[in-house]
């Protein structure tokens, strides 16, 4: 049986220090994003990191400490995926077929309102320093939410373009999508991955997230 992963993400836009020595006290790790496009850049980014799956009483907890600083702005996700929805690309020496290539127009983006969360979203993970500029343009032109994060153990970044999906149908179908896509991009290194919503903590209730795909 195929075991289902979760993650508990914290963004925060507007936070104390108190706050945020807090949260690394009880078992988050600061993450470290540059060039953040399409999307708010956050004062602090952190994920939960203890080693344990995350359940309803580490979610409930960690909710009541964000409660504690009424002048916070802050988003907190708990997604859970499934190994068959992590997949790896390595395109540098595979012969791939580029005629097979499905590019489409930049993807529309917009603001999530008030009392409505995401379903769904996918995480494309490109290696930016051993993808070739072929592929890294054919991504770039989709015009998607990406952020930079620098490698722990060797030099580089990766840059990791975000879709999000109201209905986790919507995610399920473009995972399938960029799955043909990454597959035939020639010279593409990186991962992709499908996560999906299990519960979401607007701190206000209007707190910046990150903007839905919008199909016209």
């Amino acid at each position: 049986m195929k075991k289902t992963t979760s993650d508990l993400h914290f963004s925060g836009y507007t936070v104390c220090q108190e706050l945020i020595k807090e949260l690394l006290t009880y078992g988050f790790v600061r993450d470290n994003f540059t060039n953040n496009t399409r999307c708010c850049t956050t004062e602090f980014h952190a994920t939960y990191k203890k080693g344990l799956d995350i359940n309803n009483q580490i979610y409930n907890k960690v909710c009541s400490i964000i409660r504690k600083y009424p002048n916070t702005v802050a988003d907190l996700e708990w997604e859970f995926s499934r190994p068959n929805l992590r997949i790896e690309y390595d395109n540098r020496t595979n012969t791939v077929e580029t005629s097979r290539l499905e590019i489409w127009e930049p993807f529309k983006l917009k603001e999530v309102p008030t009392g409505q969360t995401k379903s769904a979203d996918i995480h494309l993970a490109c290696d930016w320093n051993l993808s070739n500029d072929y592929s890294k343009n054919i991504l770039e032109r989709f015009e998607m939410i990406s952020f930079d994060r620098p490698f722990e153990d060797r030099e580089g970044f990766k840059r990791v373009f975000t879709l999000t999906f109201s209905t986790a149908r919507e995610g399920h179908e473009w995972f399938g999508k960029f799955h043909n896509l990454l597959t035939n991009l020639d010279g593409f290194v990186g991962k992709l991955k499908l996560e999906f919503l299990k519960k979401q903590f607007r701190f206000p209730d209007n707190a910046p997230v990150l903007p839905l795909v919008y199909f016209s």
